[in-house]
């Protein structure tokens, strides 16, 4: 809330939203405080001495006052009401004074009756506030904001729950292993650094949101200015502090707490270079937490825990109270390290330094497509890699590993960094210049195979990695074919069924780089669909089936022609037998379909409702064969992904037409098993000559398997030889 709120410029706007997380604070209270109850009637009834049940409403009382007597101060902050600070501090802490003041002279005064005052004096103070600066909650918006922010909830919660591990938790830690007193001279030091301790309060409320209005109003530059400004001028107060407290640290302890602290003098200074590198900690965390980026914020967190408690361990038995500041420090070392050096690896990345690399050509195998990473943000890096890497577990782990390798790769000199796309294409901003609000520093390109056709794929994004856009260039004569086949297709399936499930096209048009074609379609949902077929996939390929029908020797001879135009290529005498069976096998019609061609798990998406949405049609036929598609996607799953053996992917094909979610799309096809061996045999057939006119070689991993699985049709006395029994 403190940084989000001041994001927004109209006052209007700010209130609602503020009466969002006014929603949402409230349902975190009520939860909370149902778990102190159910908490405290347990530890009631293991341990009746300690009468923690009678406790229970007035704490769960005064847990929800505070809670939202602190959210209305907050939202105040956020307001720049600073008075009303001050106001609504004043009556929710003096009234409790006053109260308490009067429990105690009427002998009134319980733990029940104590908390029972906090609950009303908050209440009191919270309800005015509310009242005066019209901060009702509101649940539509509540939800808006939970929807919107429960990633950065999710960060900060964690983050601050480990740097309690890693500063009061390690405090008790090192008291459990030294002693009380250990806990009392830190303590001790702490109390006479309390201004500073409060200074530091002040600027957790009020930093953050000058902060974001800084980054709202001038920009990522401002913000880094007023940061640069408040942490140099904080460190150079601090220092002279610490340098005084090396003079007088052993008079001052000594004056305060008696002769008996003096051996603890040294914990005053220790506190001092504490406060010291906590200013810095913040003053980086702070600009994360402005610009958005909370996940680092719990990363950091998670290394100050860990290096703070083991730190503990360490340090903690030979040097007891000394060893526990030494603890403390060094956590705040290590989150403040791994914050400076996700800064430093963001400027290599392009984030921050306008010099710095633009983009990075990701390694392939010589002549497969290859991938051109744009730098300019983590979640643009991240996005692009999805070209690749699409799936959802496997595709996460490793868009993860390379966005945290990439930048020090290129650092070392793994990879030498690409300032500019001109080498594979020249003309790439004026085709841009066609999308609205396309940034070239925001594009992913996808070089194609070196033995196909020359073809670019670029994926448009916005500085948050959203896709916009996916664009298409042809880069030689039989690219450019293959893209206007492509595009018309697009166009076509506009006025059918499945128009929301498949890219609509944006501009279109010719580049002067060759003169070639290009077009610009829209980019969907990101999601993986899922990758197995199910009934989703079948009524999206029953939405492409046309009104025409398809004579079956016109099928055969498409695949003699194919055969004979590869015939110099064609080492496998079973395609000549398997054209010769289809020959005589089969005497029937079917239904034609648009048929996409490379229907396989990394082309398809999902949308949230659950609805497929379809890319890369460029290998699509406007007079298919229904079934083909299906097949495909089964093949590739299990032959290509899976790595299953050619008999159990011969048995996956047959089982294709057997399940249940493809009843709908049963009836394009003659109800006849030789009409399914038929159309099985026609698919591994033609995707094995498509290999051959790619480019393939034999003892390529998708050609071997397509061949075997040949094998096994051909070695039988029918075309069923995967039937269970085989």
């Amino acid at each position: 809330m403190m940084t989000v709120v001041p994001a927004h410029r109209e006052g209007r706007h700010q209130l609602e939203v503020l009466r969002g997380f006014m929603g949402c604070s409230i349902l975190v209270a009520f939860a909370s405080i149902l778990g102190v109850l159910l908490l405290s009637a347990v530890l009631g009834l293991a341990s009746t001495h300690l009468s923690v049940g009678p406790l229970g409403p007035p704490l769960a009382g005064a847990m929800f006052a505070f809670q939202l007597q602190d959210w209305v101060r907050r939202a105040l902050y956020v307001e720049l009401r600073n008075r009303r600070v001050f106001l609504s501090d004043a009556a929710a802490y003096g009234g409790q004074f006053i109260t308490l003041a009067a429990l105690y002279m009427n002998g009134a005064l319980t733990p029940e009756t104590a908390l029972w005052a906090l609950a009303v004096c908050f209440l009191i103070s919270a309800g005015v506030t509310l009242a005066v600066s019209q901060y009702w909650p509101n649940l539509r918006m509540a939800i808006d904001v939970a929807r919107s922010h429960w990633r950065a909830s999710r960060d900060l919660f964690a983050t601050w729950q480990l740097q309690w591990l890693g500063s009061q938790g390690v405090i008790l830690l090192g008291t459990g292993m030294v002693g009380q007193h250990a806990a009392g001279a830190i303590r001790a030091a702490q109390n006479l650094l309390g201004p500073v301790n409060a200074l530091y309060q002040w600027m957790d409320n009020v930093v953050p949101v000058k902060s974001s209005a800084r980054l709202r109003d001038g920009g990522i530059t401002s913000l880094r200015a007023y940061l640069w400004r408040i942490g140099w001028t904080g460190t150079v107060l601090l220092s002279l502090l610490v340098a005084v407290l090396v003079v007088v640290d052993q008079w001052l302890i000594v004056f305060l707490y008696g002769e008996e602290y003096r051996a603890f003098a040294v914990l005053v200074v220790l506190h001092g270079v504490y406060y010291l590198i906590a200013h810095g900690y913040r003053m980086v965390a702070t600009y994360y937490r402005t610009i958005g980026r909370t996940q680092v914020l719990a990363q950091a967190s998670l290394w100050w825990a860990f290096c703070a408690v083991g730190s503990a361990f360490l340090t903690v038995t030979p040097l007891a109270d000394r060893g526990i500041m030494i603890a403390l420090m060094a956590g705040q070392i290590a989150g403040l390290g791994y914050l400076l050096w996700t800064g430093s690896a963001s400027k290599l990345a392009g984030r921050d330094n306008e010099f710095a690399a633009r983009f990075v050509r990701l390694p392939r195998k010589f002549g497969m497509p290859t991938l051109m990473i744009p730098c300019a943000n983590i979640h643009v890096l991240r996005s692009a890699l999805q070209m690749y890497y699409p799936s959802k577990w496997t595709g996460r782990a490793y868009r993860l590993l390379i966005s945290r390798l990439l930048p020090w790769s290129v650092r070392v000199g793994a990879l030498r960094p690409v300032r500019s796309l001109d080498p594979w294409c020249p003309t790439l901003a004026s085709m841009l210049a066609t999308i609205p609000n396309a940034d070239i520093r925001y594009v992913g390109l996808l070089i194609g195979a070196l033995r196909r056709p020359a073809k670019l794929t670029c994926k448009v994004m916005d500085s948050r990695g959203v896709p916009m856009a996916y664009m298409r260039i042809a880069r030689s004569a039989a690219a450019d074919v293959i893209l206007r086949r492509e595009m018309d297709v697009l166009q076509r399936m506009q006025k059918m069924p499945v128009r929301n499930s498949v890219p609509s096209v944006l501009a279109a048009g010719t580049h002067e780089y060759g003169g070639s074609f290009f077009f610009a379609e829209s980019p969907g949902p990101d999601r993986p669909a899922p990758c197995s077929l199910g009934r989703v996939h079948f009524e999206f390929l029953r939405g492409l089936a046309t009104n025409s029908l398809i004579d079956w020797r016109d099928v055969v001879d498409s695949l003699e022609v194919q055969t004979s135009s590869l015939i110099d290529r064609c080492p496998y005498p079973q395609v000549s037998l398997a054209l010769q069976r289809l020959r005589r096998a089969c005497s029937f019609q079917v239904k034609a379909c648009i048929e996409h061609g490379d229907f396989a798990p990394w082309n398809i998406r999902e949308r949230p409702t659950g609805e497929l949405f379809v890319l890369d049609w460029e290998h699509a036929r406007l007079e298919g064969l229904p079934w083909l598609d299906a097949l495909h996607f089964q093949f590739q799953w299990d032959a290509l992904v899976r790595r299953r053996s050619p008999r159990a992917v011969a048995r996956a094909l047959e089982s294709v037409f057997r399940k249940a979610a493809a009843d709908p799309y049963k009836g394009l096809i003659p109800d006849q098993v030789e009409c399914e061996r038929a159309l099985i045999l026609v698919y591994v057939v033609r995707s094995l000559l498509e290999g051959l006119r790619d480019g393939h070689g034999q003892e390529s991993f998708a050609q071997h398997a397509r061949r075997t699985v040949l094998e096994l049709l051909m070695g039988a006395s029918s075309v069923g030889v995967y039937s269970p029994r085989g």
